[in-house]
């Protein structure tokens, strides 16, 4: 379950580019790749400036035409699917801290 006390780092091992309007995450262990939205772009940049879910839920409202409830679900819920599919972890239990 997503906290907005938590922080989320990405997997080392998860590569991402943006190219031309579109950005992509490459797992380079499981050799998949995924395409995202500008809301999932933005979460991932936010996460690689260790961005609290809570600051992230912030940005998103700021940046995009979104509630702060519909923020909260979409951002928990993009978070819960990176780490399924291992490509980031909750800070701690990937070892780093905020």
């Amino acid at each position: 379950m997503v906290s907005n006390a938590k922080s989320y780092r990405p997997n080392p091992r998860a590569m991402f580019r943006v190219i031309d309007d579109e950005a992509v995450i490459l797992h380079l262990d499981a050799g998949l790749y995924y395409g995202l939205n500008p809301v999932g772009t933005r979460i991932w940049q936010l996460l690689g400036e260790s961005a609290s879910v809570a600051q992230i839920c912030e940005a998103i409202v700021a940046e995009f035409d979104v509630s702060a409830d519909e923020a909260g679900a979409d951002v928990a819920s993009f978070l819960e699917a990176l780490v399924e599919n291992d490509l980031a972890a909750v800070a701690e239990e990937a070892g780093l801290r905020s």
